[in-house]
């Protein structure tokens, strides 16, 4: 009873705190409820199709199509080196092949020697139709469906890959090549937890081309990426890798990057208009490369190289040209997700401010069993973040550079 009330009086009171300390818990479990709601989803994606497999041969007895387990070897490395130590973070595979046919070449990988880590790792989460067929059926006719159907493995495989990337199951989207390999001891997930909620949303980022040449028109992108990597030398809890696009996005306008970029690594937001980046960009590439053939191709890179259209649908957009009609949604992606070199320091034009996170090479990955493969690569992941390598966050003694003063 409460001292100078009578006890009715006291009744009500306690029941009335108590309804409305249950109305603060409802509050507060609603909107933390709310907040898990809104919170963007995220996950990392890869492409593998137009793999070569064959019907059964009735001479060896067999009864099923035949795929090379060799042929997905890469691209099970890829996944695992990310599900051994981060589980939970959701992946998805963009292919043609048969379900079936899928599950036994990824077992076929993982029963080879070498391949016992992986055994218990579930690779994907989700599994969708590579989308060439369907971009082929209802965007191209006549000569131009001909061109397709006859152009070959990479051709086809391009024009699905990039169809690919505004189909994802996620808000936000790494999508890798299977070339690739992530580093441990990074935090990768806080990575796209954070990238997810950017203040600036862009449809599509990548690395650019020619960074090193831009340098003096970066000193500020990079100061500013620079005050973040010494919080972050400080135990600040925060993604760098994030950071660091932040810093882009406010010092380095997207029209610095109209010679391209490298296309093995693409973070795409599907909030944003994909849309119209991915038409434009197979637009690009089906007009560049029909009506050749490997053999016949004299134009400028590779024949069926995606990234020779991404560089034409750069330029014709206002990232080169201000007076185009089409517009992009692209922006920077560090280099820490998109490692492609073995640098042995550091690099005040092209500087590595984040520990790497993600290798990309087949230089890296190809040759040896699983285990072999993996091991190696992370004794270059560990070259790349230790005290004497290149990262700026890492170094022990940081090189002085322009922007650091």
């Amino acid at each position: 009873q409460i001292s100078g009330l009578p006890a009715a009086a006291t009744t009500r009171a306690t029941t009335r705190c108590t309804a409305a300390m249950r109305s603060v818990a409802t509050a507060v479990a609603l909107g933390a409820a709310a907040a898990a709601a809104a919170a963007p989803s995220y996950g990392v994606c890869w492409t593998r199709n137009k793999v070569n497999h064959r019907p059964p041969k009735a001479r060896k007895h067999e009864t099923t199509e035949h795929l090379s387990s060799s042929e997905l070897r890469n691209l099970v490395l890829s996944a695992a080196s990310l599900k051994r130590r981060f589980p939970a973070v959701p992946t998805c595979l963009f292919t043609d092949l048969p379900p079936d046919l899928l599950e036994r070449a990824i077992h076929g990988v993982r029963l080879k020697k070498g391949g016992e880590w992986t055994h218990n790792l579930k690779l994907f989460d989700v599994v969708r139709n590579d989308t060439r067929d369907a971009f082929v059926k209802t965007n191209l006719t006549g000569f131009e469906r001909r061109w397709a159907d006859a152009a070959g493995t990479l051709v086809n495989s391009r024009i699905g890959r990039i169809g690919n990337l505004q189909r994802s199951p996620f808000d936000v989207t790494l999508f890798l090549d299977d070339d690739t390999f992530f580093c441990p001891s990074v935090d990768v997930e806080e990575d796209l937890r954070a990238l997810s909620t950017l203040p600036s949303r862009i449809a599509v980022r990548a690395h650019p081309f020619d960074v090193h040449a831009k340098a003096p028109r970066l000193k500020q992108a990079h100061r500013c990426a620079w005050e973040a990597t010494k919080r972050k030398r400080m135990g600040g809890n925060f993604s760098l890798v994030a950071a660091e696009a932040t810093c882009f996005d406010d010092h380095a306008p997207p029209t610095l990057w109209c010679s391209g970029a490298q296309g093995g690594a693409l973070l795409v937001d599907r909030r944003e208009d994909v849309a119209s980046f991915v038409e434009g960009w197979l637009a690009t590439y089906v007009k560049l490369y029909k009506g050749f053939a490997s053999q016949t191709w004299k134009g400028r890179g590779h024949f069926g190289a995606d990234q020779t259209a991404l560089h034409d649908l750069f330029a014709a957009s206002k990232l080169c040209d201000k007076g185009a009609a089409t517009d992009l949604s692209f922006g920077y992606l560090p280099n820490a997700l998109n490692e492609r070199t073995r640098p042995k320091r550091a690099d005040c034009a092209r500087p590595r401010f984040a520990r790497t996170r993600v290798l990309h090479h087949k230089n890296f990955v190809n040759e040896g069993t699983l285990a072999e493969a993996a091991a190696r690569v992370d004794g270059f992941c560990g070259a790349a973040n230790g005290g004497d390598g290149p990262t700026f966050v890492a170094s022990r003694r940081p090189r002085r550079c322009p922007w650091t003063v």
